[in-house]
């Protein structure tokens, strides 16, 4: 035994430095907020991706996770990210929106794989490869509350009794039967005159409806409302996934502003723009109302 342990030794002393450097550092470290991340199967580097076990990246960076075996597809979200990979595919769903990827989740030892630059960035977070030292740095996005600031506070599932005693407006009507309803008179929204109307299944709140208030209300006033909400939106939420101006029939369409104006207000094209933001969609729709004007409103859903 003294011999075998004599000899490893000499040949720790003449093994060159470069390949105990490698064999020390070969294992890929990953760090989410200064804390070591421990894995099943060790992260791996495909092509100069890395690929890492989802459940822990998700967790780590405060996101729910889900697995749909009959797709085999893995879920994972937060208040302002929804997406999902499916296993072999070069492509991922990012908020209702397909975006490229550059290597597909894949299963390793009975575990899956996602590519971990892609999620930490999806998610708002700083991701930084120290390819000396093998090792990966995530920095988690700073908190936002650009939702809750929409929601007035509110959160999906809240509550008939909680909603009602939060909200500070003054109340213009309520509904006692099984889809209750809370209405209330105007409030300032995105710098708007806004109505706003909470929608409950079950007593959980579920939708949230601003019926907005336009100075003059002539109908290009309304387009050009539409226009600052898109921007306003934006600039919190990235573009949306839909954006459109559906026409009851072709002969109606056209770029003139004017004309789509008054095809809205005729009941005779519809707009709506429209973000996923987690699992809450939030949707500008301007439609006509019968009388020759246009009715604007924001609904903001939970589609969960």
């Amino acid at each position: 035994m003294r011999r075998l342990l004599t000899i490893l030794m000499i040949f720790a002393l003449i093994l060159p430095t470069g390949m105990l450097s490698a064999a020390k550092n070969d294992q890929i470290k990953v760090y989410v907020d200064g804390k070591l991340l421990s894995f099943d199967v060790k992260p791996m580097e495909t092509n100069g991706t890395t690929l890492v076990q989802y459940t822990n990246v998700f967790k780590a960076l405060g996101m729910n996770s889900s697995w749909d075996q009959s797709t085999k597809t893995v879920t994972g979200y937060n208040d302002y990210v929804l997406m999902s990979l499916t296993i072999g595919e070069k492509s991922a769903m990012v908020n209702n929106k397909k975006v490229k990827l550059a290597q597909a989740a894949r299963v390793v030892d009975g575990r899956t794989m996602v590519p971990l630059r892609f999620i930490g960035e999806v998610t708002g977070a700083k991701v930084v490869w120290d390819g000396a030292n093998r090792k990966i740095t995530i920095t988690s996005a700073p908190a936002r509350n650009e939702l809750k600031s929409m929601m007035r506070g509110n959160r999906w599932n809240d509550s008939y009794t909680t909603v009602s005693k939060r909200e500070t407006a003054t109340l213009k009507s309520s509904s006692t039967s099984n889809k209750r309803l809370l209405s209330y008179n105007a409030v300032e929204w995105l710098s708007y005159t806004a109505y706003p109307s909470y929608y409950f299944n079950d007593e959980k709140l579920n939708k949230l409806i601003y019926k907005l208030e336009i100075k003059n209300g002539k109908q290009n006033d309304y387009l050009a409302a539409v226009g600052d909400l898109y921007g306003k939106l934006s600039n919190s939420f990235g573009e949306p996934y839909r954006d459109e101006v559906k026409f009851s029939s072709d002969k109606n369409y056209t770029e003139d502003t004017t004309r789509i104006a008054t095809a809205v207000a005729n009941s005779q094209a519809e707009i709506m723009i429209s973000w996923q933001i987690g699992y809450t969609e939030l949707t500008i729709n301007a439609t006509g109302d019968g009388n020759g004007n246009i009715m604007l409103q924001i609904t903001i859903r939970n589609t969960k």
